[in-house]
């Protein structure tokens, strides 16, 4: 499989790089800046072995101007979007707060170039914190996420507009929404949940696990897929 993953220089997006070139896959990973794609285990500090970078190719581009991320797209057999919401940047500009709509700007440009492209298989990153859904405990619904909400509106109202944009678009797609990230090791055992949550914390190798996997799940299309330990 051919994937072009955006979002590759984050600690999600270099597993799922790392991961789908362990897997053999092919993969063209979109970067704004190429020195900050930093491969799991290519330091070789006694860690997991670094992955075949034969079936790499390193794309330089801004993820917001679907026209420079459309070559990136072409060939492709999926996309994978591993873009994660920001804090509230400060300061003013125009004589408005600065809108915080990294998610939401990028996922609406990765959809453009995929239409050009004929691209129809998207697996996006969202968030567990910005929803509440089956699988939520009492104390999750009533305290702890009205609580994360408040303190990090402006990034979930970024992720919810995301996921409305994919939701809105022809693509075949599946959102993942992951609990608190950790950078412990990849276990490959988590819990998962079709359109539900399903855990409190998952490390950013599972979860890159967990993308590539629903890449390869028929019936993950057109749901969210809660995952978590």
């Amino acid at each position: 499989m051919k994937l072009t993953v955006f979002g590759a220089t984050g600690g999600t997006g270099t597993q799922v790089v790392a991961q789908a070139l362990d897997a053999g896959h092919e993969v063209v990973a979109v970067v704004r800046d190429p020195s900050r794609l930093v491969i799991p285990g290519a330091a070789g500090r006694g860690g997991p072995a670094a992955p075949d970078t034969a079936s790499l190719a390193v794309v330089q581009a801004d993820v917001m101007d679907p026209d420079a991320i459309t070559p990136a797209l072409e060939g492709a057999d999926a996309a994978v979007s591993a873009l994660g919401p920001r804090r509230a940047q400060a300061g003013r500009e125009g004589g408005r707060d600065r809108a915080i709509t990294v998610c939401s700007d990028g996922i609406r440009s990765i959809i453009r170039a995929m239409d050009k492209t004929g691209v129809r298989r998207l697996v996006a990153v969202s968030a567990n914190g910005a929803f509440v859904a089956d699988g939520d405990g009492l104390v999750a619904r009533l305290v702890g996420k009205p609580i994360l909400q408040r303190l990090l509106r402006d990034a979930f109202a970024d992720v919810r507009q995301m996921e409305d944009e994919i939701r809105a678009s022809e693509t075949d797609w599946t959102i993942i929404r992951p609990p608190r990230l950790t950078n412990g090791p990849r276990r490959g055992r988590y819990r998962t949940a079709v359109d539900g949550h399903a855990g409190t914390r998952i490390s950013r190798a599972d979860l890159a696990d967990a993308i590539l996997t629903a890449l390869a799940t028929p019936s993950t299309v057109n749901h969210f897929l809660g995952v978590g330990y």
